[in-house]
């Protein structure tokens, strides 16, 4: 019997709770997750009688309690994907169709309350399939697997208005390319993907710096004949960009931090199969199936576009603040050593999330938070950078 399991953690991976089971069947897999606020979407595929089904579940409350099993798609090919921003929830669906395959999604304009008619974005008439897709703001990004001539190349597919209407299908390689997914960041849309060469695939990255509306020309990452790269997954946090792909010896990281111009050598992570990267302010977070696991790894200060200044001062680049008492029990008052102007403070809790934002001029503010017990992050960002602290709340 297989099984759709959920684990959270909420001290940014420190440590982990309970697995949950959401949903078993003899066929159930291929899962997907995508988070916004306190709301939680999956997706996964299974067998509906003859034919393989995409399926969906939602939680309102960060995983706490989930809401009934939904059937998104009953003739699906391959894998479902997700993906939210605020309300809008949209799932990709990969349909079979008489023996052509093609991708379809489907909107969600309350949080996954309710779906509206499913629409088709690919017109292939031949194999077209393992949609990605990315959302940031009303953009709403697709690339895909696409083999309308004899070679597999990867396409991609833009809408500016929450999905409701889509540009054209525009063909991003043009030799034997397979494997792709969208990596979001401002005006910037990244699509890694693999490029067959010399008899192995290397890992390549078609870029945008303006909303996709035209691509950068293609960069080689990886070189590696003889034994080859595939199945990157990227994130990008301005000019950091962090990919991780399965290489020689297995989870492999690769790491830029000039916007791509220049690449750190490779770093072997675990001897595993598909790894996932994601960060949250100064961490990195990497998952990958290792011997019938789910294994984690993370990196508290790899994601170098702010550093964590202890857990009562800030101190760098003759930036200088104080946050007492800390740990605090309803108040943290942060003083500076000169006067600010147009500064902003920023709370999030260990995962992320935003839990208040101050914008303000002067030298000393006091912050009064009525959140539960746990390790919360400030962050101070004006002319001179963006700087973090630990809070701790009692």
């Amino acid at each position: 019997m297989a099984k759709i399991m959920y684990n959270q953690s909420t001290d940014m991976g420190i440590t982990w709770g309970t697995p949950v089971q959401l949903f078993s069947s003899l066929n159930c897999g291929f899962t997907a997750i995508a988070s916004c606020g306190s709301s939680v979407h999956i997706v996964w595929m299974d067998s509906l009688g003859s034919d393989r089904a995409s399926f969906y579940k939602r939680s309102s409350d960060n995983g706490a309690t989930w809401g009934p099993t939904v059937c998104l798609d009953s003739v699906t090919k391959f894998w479902p994907g997700i993906a939210c921003s605020n309300n809008l929830v949209i799932a990709t669906l990969n349909k079979d169709l008489s023996g052509n395959t093609e991708v379809f999604i489907k909107r969600s304009l309350d949080t996954g309350s309710t779906w509206l008619t499913e629409q088709r974005i690919s017109n292939a008439t031949n194999r077209s399939e393992d949609p990605a897709i990315n959302i940031l703001g009303g953009d709403v990004h697709l690339s895909w697997n696409d083999k309308r001539s004899d070679t597999m190349n990867i396409y991609y597919c833009h809408s500016s208005d929450s999905g409701a209407t889509w540009g054209p299908e525009t063909q991003l390689t043009t030799i034997d390319s397979y494997t792709s997914m969208v990596c979001l960041d401002g005006n910037h849309v990244d699509v890694p993907h693999g490029i067959r060469t010399a008899g192995a695939f290397d890992v390549w990255n078609s870029e945008s710096n303006d909303t996709g509306s035209t691509r950068l020309p293609d960069q080689q990452l990886t070189n590696t004949p003889a034994l080859g790269e595939i199945y990157p997954f990227m994130v990008r946090d301005g000019l950091n960009m962090h990919l991780v792909y399965i290489g020689p010896g297995g989870a492999n990281y690769l790491y830029s931090a000039d916007g791509g111009v220049s690449w750190d050598v490779p770093l072997l992570l675990s001897a595993s199969t598909q790894p996932f990267i994601a960060y949250t302010g100064c961490v990195l977070h990497v998952i990958f199936a290792n011997g019938g696991h789910i294994n984690y790894m993370r990196n508290p200060t790899g994601n170098s576009n702010c550093s964590v200044l202890g857990t009562n001062n800030f101190s760098e680049n003759n930036f200088e603040a104080s946050v007492f008492p800390n740990p605090f029990t309803s108040e943290a008052t942060i003083t500076f050593s000169e006067s600010q102007k147009n500064t902003a403070l920023k709370i999030s809790d260990a995962i992320g999330r935003e839990i208040k934002t101050i914008n303000f001029t002067g030298r000393q503010i006091t912050i009064d938070l009525n959140i539960k017990s746990g390790i919360y992050f400030v962050q101070v960002s004006n002319e001179r950078g963006t700087f973090t602290s630990k809070l701790i709340k009692e």
